[in-house]
């Protein structure tokens, strides 16, 4: 029944036999020990309340108590400490520049205060109005204006 077995190994051969019972007995060991990581053990029941039982990777948790967390969290309050001094370098650049301009301001207004004491103010003369005589101040949509340009 074997020898009409599917072919393993190429060139034809089948499935290997074992010959002797050592070699049954290895067989055996060698499915039990995978049948043990594969599949539920002996005597399992699903009903039953899960004990002891760990995943194969570790859960966040239980990452962030590990080295790797603490990495991260220390990595973390580096960058937030960078950002909270760049915000504080930033507040007083602001409150820098707000200093200055308070400060220009006040100069301005009072070299405004001291100057006219200091400077004789200058009289103006008043205009007199200009009268031209040979202007047309007829309205420039007027039939007129475009007779005269004509000429």
């Amino acid at each position: 029944a074997m020898s009409k077995a599917e072919p393993w190994l190429p060139g034809g051969r089948s499935r290997p036999m074992p010959s002797t019972m050592e070699e049954v007995e290895h067989v055996l060991c060698l499915a039990r020990n995978l049948a043990s990581r594969t599949s539920a053990p002996a005597g399992w029941n699903p009903q039953a309340p899960v004990m002891g039982f760990a995943t194969p990777n570790p859960l966040p948790h239980q990452l962030r108590g590990g080295a790797l967390g603490a990495l991260q969290l220390d990595l973390a309050r580096k960058s937030q400490k960078s950002q909270q001094l760049q915000e504080k370098k930033r507040q007083q650049e602001q409150a820098e520049a707000d200093k200055a301009k308070r400060s220009k301001v006040e100069a301005e207004s009072a070299s405004e205060k001291n100057a006219p004491a200091a400077v004789a103010p200058q009289r103006q003369r008043p205009r007199q109005p200009v009268v031209a005589a040979d202007m047309n101040l007829s309205d420039s949509s007027s039939e007129e204006e475009s007779e005269d340009d004509e000429d």
